[in-house]
């Protein structure tokens, strides 16, 4: 007989699987390399025409992984936003249910297929960038690859908080707010606590503190003007935030999920 743990990973490779086959199915990718096909032509076409200074080349990459990492959110965003509610639209839930499936189960699997189609587009097009760019002295590529690491757990994140959103609030609702949370919630972040004056204590200074402030994970800017490598402590410290706030977003969903009537 198997082991109990290989019967129960099954279950979830499955709905990964076809969760991944659901994205592939909505074309989102195909138009989201469009886009950035788009900006590589540009890109190639000022490479040929020559860039006169270093400083342009850093911006060009910049613009870059902003781009692709912006873009990657967008997918993640859309794909986790109709993870759930397609399911209910579709009344596929029911039977996926009736089947040997717990709704952890189902929550994991559709989780982790958002975060690989996620992840997938935001290494390609970051590699497409950084190969279409000219070569710029001083990067330093363990910080190129804490960058990535760290985009990964804020594509983590969001996928796991627009798919407890997509539990109560309609698909295009939770898609904008995600997008927007990623886009804005370290400017956000920073205004309140600007007018708390430095985190007095009270209600708003809480709430602050469950908001996950995605700059925290974005070191796009670190690495394109050159900056370190930001050694195992710091990384770590990234890597426990992102781990806290997606395990404490796919407890809740989980929690919120069993709870609600089918």
């Amino acid at each position: 007989m198997k082991p109990n743990s290989e019967l129960r990973l099954r279950p979830i490779g499955l709905i990964t699987w076809s969760g991944l086959l659901e994205i592939k199915r909505r074309k989102d990718v195909y138009v989201l390399s469009i886009l950035i096909g788009l900006y590589l032509v540009f890109v190639l076409v000022t490479r040929i025409v020559g860039i006169d200074s270093e400083e342009t080349a850093r911006f060009l990459l910049n613009l870059g992984l902003s781009v692709a990492f912006f873009l990657a959110a967008v997918l993640t965003a859309s794909a986790a936003g109709r993870q759930l509610s397609s399911e209910w639209e579709d009344r596929t839930i029911y039977p996926l249910l009736a089947k040997p499936v717990s709704r952890l189960e189902v929550i994991i699997g559709k989780w982790v297929a958002v975060v690989i189609a996620g992840s997938v587009v935001m290494l390609v097009l970051s590699l497409l960038t950084l190969f279409s760019v000219p070569k710029i002295a001083g990067l330093s590529y363990v910080l190129l690859g804490e960058t990535l690491i760290a985009q990964t757990l804020s594509l983590a994140v969001l996928s796991g908080l627009v798919l407890g959103l997509s539990l109560w609030l309609s698909r295009p609702l939770v898609i904008l707010l995600g997008i927007a949370c990623y886009s804005g919630s370290g400017i956000v972040i920073g205004i309140l606590k600007n007018r708390l004056g430095g985190g007095e204590n009270g209600i708003l200074a809480w709430v602050i503190d469950y908001i996950p402030n995605f700059s925290l994970l974005d070191l796009c800017g670190q690495f394109t003007n050159g900056g370190d490598a930001l050694g195992i402590l710091p990384m770590a410290t990234l890597v426990l935030y992102g781990v806290i706030f997606a395990g404490g977003f796919l407890a809740a969903i989980t929690w919120f999920f069993q709870r609600k009537s089918l």
